[in-house]
């Protein structure tokens, strides 16, 4: 039974799925060669899905809680973004292509999940790739596209606690991290 199956069987409504989604993918030892696990520090891990040549983070395991939270769906949509996690205000001058990417949570280009640190950790979520994404071996294809990012933060589970947000320089999202670690003190502590 391959993880998809798994994880179809697993996810419920009750309260209790994060916990057995979470046991279905530590106890199981044969994870495919479509998925990968990588930890992102503080006792958290992702375990990540080959879609379309590239690894997308798909479920997020928090090894402190013993509980897994589906980050990205098999068809490349957020699982955990509401309207409320998005601010409107700072992505409204992008194109049309982007805002219906944001609309539709569509995440099929490369989105990552940062490392955690003081329990957040920063989420890159690609809107549209730069020409080179569209290019083919022998170089041709390449487009004059500019590579479009938002930028969140989520907590150890898996809930955004800053906003995604276009972001112009590596000042604000630091000031942006700050805030979240902020957050994350102020409610969890």
């Amino acid at each position: 039974m391959d993880l998809l199956d798994k994880l179809k069987e697993v996810i419920g409504h009750d309260g209790q799925s994060e916990k057995r989604l979470y046991r279905t993918l530590t106890i199981s030892s044969q994870l495919s060669n479509a998925y990968e696990k990588n930890e992102l520090g503080e006792q958290m891990s992702v375990v990540s899905m080959l879609i379309g040549g590239y690894w997308k983070p798909r479920i997020l395991l928090n090894h402190t809680t013993k509980c897994a939270y589906e980050f990205m769906d098999a068809a490349e949509c957020l699982q955990n973004v509401r309207d409320e996690d998005i601010d409107w205000e700072s992505i409204k001058e992008l194109d049309d292509d982007c805002i219906y990417r944001v609309r539709h949570r569509n995440a099929h280009f490369p989105s990552f999940i940062r490392p955690f640190a003081n329990g957040v950790a920063e989420v890159q979520w690609q809107l549209n790739p730069d020409g080179y994404y569209w290019m083919d071996e022998d170089g041709f294809g390449m487009t004059s596209d500019s590579e479009v990012n938002i930028y969140g933060f989520i907590d150890t589970s898996c809930k955004v606690v800053v906003p995604y947000q276009a972001v112009k320089s590596v000042d604000d999202l630091r000031t942006l991290r700050s805030n979240a670690e902020e957050i994350v003190r102020r409610n969890y502590n």
